[in-house]
């Protein structure tokens, strides 16, 4: 087990040294090992995770069998489905605010995809959390 998390920490370690690198290639600025530090050390956590699901989980966590029964699951459905649902209706809103406007050229990409990502990431946390606590 010792050599499936130290294969877990490995796979980490590359996956966090990749984006580094990766953000490194891409960066514009002179401190192009500033910039490989901070990305691999932000992605070293979520990296090593992967490593863990790839390397340790295989052997050490079960599955349900019977998984697509359970409320659980029933809970995330509705939560996914009905976030998925905001979503759309957001983003068509906010796309012909900005197609009225013309306001969207000043608005970074990766402000934007960030905006929409947590806020479709806290929209079904808040929901599954509703369907969890009046559902049970």
């Amino acid at each position: 087990m010792i050599v499936r998390w130290g294969m877990a920490v490995i796979v980490g370690m590359i996956g966090a040294a990749a984006m580094g690198g990766a953000a490194a290639a891409f960066a514009e600025s002179t401190a192009k090992l500033v910039t490989f530090l901070v990305f691999a050390a932000c992605t070293a956590p979520v990296a090593t995770a992967l490593g863990w699901l790839l390397c340790v989980a295989p052997v050490t966590v079960r599955e349900d069998e019977h998984s697509e029964d359970n409320v659980e699951t029933s809970w995330w459905d509705q939560a996914a489905a009905a976030a998925f649902r905001d979503v759309l209706i957001v983003l068509g809103l906010v796309l012909a605010v900005v197609a009225i406007t013309g306001s969207g050229e000043d608005l970074p990409t990766s402000a934007a995809l960030a905006a929409v990502l947590v806020a479709a990431m806290a929209d079904v946390g808040l929901r599954y959390a509703v369907a969890a606590r009046f559902d049970s």
